[in-house]
């Protein structure tokens, strides 16, 4: 099953718009009292609520530089790369699930950004018009919204 969604920069923070469902709030740092690891910065929460209070996920940046995408309780859904700012041909995507499943992808021009999976299907996709496209059954929707908003904020 595949989820839609959008997501709407505004001035505190991102909002997105899965369709059919009630908005999710993205917001810089993390809930108070969470406990970082060692060596880990707070980048984004991902919640459902306008306060932050019930994260989805929480996404903090690792010694190595890539983003690691946290659940509520602390466990590791995935791992993140996004490129550099001055990577402008093509970057390179990568999502490294906790599973040790990778699917990596580059921005084209007509869907700007795919990350294909096995066997060559593509797992999240991005329209020209921002509108993002997940296969449920093979990425977590709480990672898709933390690559969809990494692309933009963490370049």
């Amino acid at each position: 099953m595949a989820l839609t969604f959008t997501r709407h920069p505004s001035a505190k923070g991102y909002e997105i718009r899965p369709r059919g469902s009630a908005p999710i709030r993205v917001h810089r740092g993390v809930p108070e009292g969470w406990q970082l690891s060692e060596g880990c910065k707070p980048r984004f929460t991902i919640a459902a609520d306008a306060a932050g209070a019930e994260p989805l996920a929480v996404v903090v940046r690792t010694e190595g530089g890539r983003l690691a995408v946290l659940a509520s309780e602390g466990e590791r859904l995935a791992e993140l790369r996004v490129p550099a700012r001055e990577k402008r041909w093509r970057p390179m995507y990568e999502i490294r699930s906790a599973d040790g499943t990778v699917v990596r992808g580059r921005e084209g021009s007509v869907p700007s950004l795919v990350l294909g999976g096995s066997f060559g299907r593509a797992v999240l996709t991005e329209s020209a018009r921002g509108r993002f496209r997940v296969r449920e059954e093979l990425l977590d929707r709480r990672v898709a919204y933390a690559q969809a908003v990494a692309k933009y904020w963490e370049r």
